[in-house]
């Protein structure tokens, strides 16, 4: 009986999403970012969607079936005005590592969108690589709450981080099988937001 009742109290370690929950990922995502006031640190391995010019956005998904260009776009145009509501009151804390030309050739970089699922469109050009790059540091520039840190060196390859303080964080992977977990245990939590904010000092 006791035990039965510690059970019905207990909470998962972490909520596993992939593929066969796309749908309830994607709207935890919105729901999140319209109504949890906290800042946010991510520790990139890739540059943000909301931040990539529109043509851009075009001229990748142009070769794709018209049912995934609709549902990127779709995702991208919400998280643009979602992202830009947010940093009206709070902050991004972005870290990510700036590929040289050098670097880019010795290491080709694919587009995709872990958020939907969707890995390896194909690769990045490096005109196409500087102009995102370009467009987030514009996007700094002009968004105080939105701060790109440009990190000595690539933390993961294909492993992001989102810390929103206080509440939770995301551990993404993206490369096949696409798949995030989302870990709210306070004990973890308190961890990984001491463990980088050390590191960072």
């Amino acid at each position: 009986t006791k035990a039965n009742s510690m059970l019905k109290h207990a909470k998962p370690l972490m909520d596993i999403y992939n593929v066969s929950k796309e749908q309830k990922f994607i709207s935890f995502i919105k729901t999140s970012m319209a109504e949890i006031n906290a800042t946010r640190h991510v520790i990139g391995a890739c540059l943000p969607i909301y931040t990539m010019p529109d043509s851009l956005l075009n001229n990748i998904i142009s070769t794709l079936p018209s049912d995934l260009q609709v549902k990127i776009r779709d995702y991208y145009i919400t998280v643009k005005e979602l992202t830009m509501k947010m940093l009206e009151h709070n902050s991004i804390i972005y870290d990510y590592h700036i590929l040289t030309k050098d670097e880019f050739e010795r290491q080709p970089l694919y587009i995709s969108f872990p958020e939907l699922f969707i890995s390896s469109v194909r690769e990045y050009t490096y005109e196409e690589y500087l102009c995102h790059v370009n467009a987030t540091l514009d996007y700094s520039r002009h968004n105080t709450g939105f701060i790109l840190n440009n990190t000595s060196e690539v933390t993961f390859k294909n492993i992001q981080i989102t810390i929103v303080q206080d509440n939770y964080f995301i551990v993404s992977k993206f490369n096949s099988p696409n798949i995030h977990f989302v870990i709210r245990h306070s004990k973890m939590l308190s961890g990984i937001e001491n463990f980088y904010a050390i590191k960072k000092e």
